[in-house]
């Protein structure tokens, strides 16, 4: 049997391309098409429930050009509080958000209802390919989410919590101390007027306490080393993640049925996984030198209470120091 010529095997090959193109193309539109129809149920589910109150949205935009500024969105969400209530609602990206302003409403939804409310939105690109689903901030409520919460409880209980207290107390004082150092110095003539802007000192607090627990050491005003370990918690790639807008991997879950040679997002969250991992090996393995106790030598907490702090507000951050302060 004679081998096909040139001709006929050019032309097979051809044939199983074209074919190829058109199955592909027509995967593609039926996924669309899904997609469209999934869309629609969810947009008339919507309708028919009853979403809390929350800032006045635009038809296609929703709450775009009103949406909560990034730096200051706990601001915004303190001020909603006692405009819309305890539960606010804004849509964003085509996206419904539920921001719960009182600790009340958070414990009555996420611990007493934690069943029913506390599956995750978050971006897929963030907690799958930056967090390679190592963060608990982006597990569902499902049974590996739970296994996380047991490994995490034995750190973050009530009787394990209970020696932090002093240290929350030292960067109380000693947040009331660089604000009162910072109106002393601009009150001098050279600076006769001049505006405090607290938002730093508030963060250097907040981020103080989390790297004494985690990491056992506190970060100081006007070290150039501690400055850049508070400044890592808002240049965090999963924190920049999070404040950015939705990627086109949020968007369409498909694609990460994409091979890695031709999926550009995939070797850009490496990168940003390799960083943010680097950064916490690092941190994580001057803490087990150290002596004397942290979290580090208890390592399962330390990664998800440095991220949640990264994006914590600090409204939040001051009611858990006094909640802290009356226990």
């Amino acid at each position: 049997m004679e081998p096909l010529g040139g001709k006929y095997a050019s032309s097979a090959c051809t044939s199983m391309s074209m074919a190829l193109l058109v199955f592909t193309f027509i995967s593609i539109v039926l996924y669309l098409l899904v997609s469209h129809i999934r869309q629609n149920s969810q947009l008339n589910m919507k309708k028919t429930l009853s979403l809390p109150p929350g800032p006045p949205r635009l038809p296609i935009f929703g709450n775009f050009f009103n949406a909560p500024e990034i730096c200051f969105n706990w601001l915004t969400h303190y001020q909603w509080k006692y405009l819309y209530g305890p539960i606010v609602h804004y849509e964003k990206g085509g996206q419904s958000h539920i921001v719960l302003t009182t600790v009340e409403a958070a414990h009555d939804l996420l611990n007493k209802r934690a069943s029913n409310y506390s599956g995750r939105t978050f971006s897929p690109y963030a907690g799958e390919l930056v967090c390679n689903n190592y963060n608990i901030l982006f597990l569902q409520y499902d049974t590996q989410f739970r296994l996380h919460q047991r490994l995490h409880a034995k750190g973050l209980n009530p009787r394990s919590v209970a020696p932090y207290h002093p240290l929350i107390e030292l960067e109380s004082l000693q947040l009331l101390n660089d604000l009162l150092s910072e109106i002393q110095e601009k009150s001098s003539e050279k600076q006769m007027g001049a505006a405090v802007n607290p938002h730093w000192h508030f963060r250097r607090a907040a981020s103080s306490n989390v790297s004494m627990i985690a990491w056992g050491y506190r970060l100081l005003r006007g070290n150039p080393e501690h400055e850049a370990q508070i400044k890592f918690f808002d240049v965090a790639p999963t924190s920049v993640v999070l404040k950015t807008t939705q990627t086109w991997y949020d968007i369409f879950p498909w694609l990460k049925h994409l091979p890695y040679a031709i999926s550009p997002w995939k070797r850009a969250a490496k990168v940003l996984f390799e960083r943010e991992e680097a950064h916490y090996l690092g941190n994580f393995r001057s803490a087990l030198k150290r002596p004397g106790y942290n979290l580090s030598k208890q390592a399962w907490v330390v990664r998800t209470l440095t991220l949640a702090n990264g994006n914590t507000s600090v409204s939040i951050s001051i009611r858990h120091k006094e909640e802290a302060h009356r226990g």
